[in-house]
Parts: C-alpha cells; sequence; structure tokens
C-alpha cells in the first residue's frame, strides 16, 4: 500500500518515513496524555492550597477558643475591678458578660436564652427608673 504525498509530482512516502510520522504522532499522544496528567495534579495542588488556609482558620479559632477558655478567669477579674472602681456600671458589666459567653460558642438555645433574660432585666429597670420617676414627680 502506497500512500502519496499532498502534491502528485512528488514520489511516495517511503517506509522509513512512515515510521517517522508514527513515531510523531505517538510522541503527540503521549505529550498530550502527560500534559492532561500534569493539569489534572496541578488542580488537585491548587484545591489543596484553596483548603489549606480554611485548615489555619480551624486552628487559629480553636486556638482561639481555648484561649478564651484560659482567660475566662483572668477577665472576670479585670471586669469586677473596672466595676469597684467605677469604670462598669451593673447593665455594662453584664452586657460584657454575655458577650464574653457567647463567643464561648453557646448553643442556640443557651445564647437565645441568655439574650432574653437580658432584655427581660433591661425592661425591669426601665420599669424600675420609671417608677422611681414617677414618685419623685409626686
Amino acid at each position: 500500500m502506497k500512500f502519496y504525498r499532498f502534491r502528485l509530482d512528488q514520489p511516495p512516502i517511503t517506509p522509513n518515513e512512515l515510521k517517522a510520522m508514527r513515531r510523531f504522532t505517538s510522541a503527540a499522544i503521549a505529550l498530550v496524555v502527560l500534559t492532561c496528567i500534569s493539569l489534572f495534579l496541578i488542580g488537585i495542588g491548587l484545591v489543596h492550597l484553596l483548603l489549606l488556609p480554611s485548615g489555619f482558620v480551624l486552628l487559629f479559632l480553636l486556638h482561639s477558643t481555648t484561649a478564651l477558655r484560659d482567660a475566662d478567669a483572668d477577665q472576670e477579674n479585670k471586669l469586677v475591678t473596672m466595676r469597684e472602681n467605677g469604670f462598669l456600671d451593673e447593665a455594662h458589666l453584664g452586657f460584657v458578660q454575655q458577650v464574653a459567653q457567647l463567643s464561648r460558642r453557646l448553643t442556640y438555645g443557651e445564647a437565645r436564652g441568655l439574650i432574653e433574660g437580658a432584655r427581660e432585666a433591661e425592661m425591669k429597670r426601665r420599669r424600675s427608673s420609671l417608677y422611681e420617676t414617677h414618685r419623685a414627680e409626686r
């Protein structure tokens, strides 16, 4: 079987040229396959690089929550000292304590209970201050 070139005035393709063309074709196919494999591996590497910062964020959050637990007693002492020195009144102290408790990753129900308790305490405080104001006006 003879393979002819595109131009008819040229001689047919020799067996050595045919072998060279087959080698070139197989090399081109191998190059394409290797390129696809390397791009796939690079893609996996990029996905890992994208996931790596989230792992660091998780480690930071774990560290910060344990640091919050360790510093809890120290924070409570500082808040009591601030209240004794007159920098915090009772309402602000309660608010700061609630924020500190919420930062300890409470469940939704616990956080909701704290917020509702704070609202009730605020309403009681307002009622008592209104009562005191009306009482003083009489």
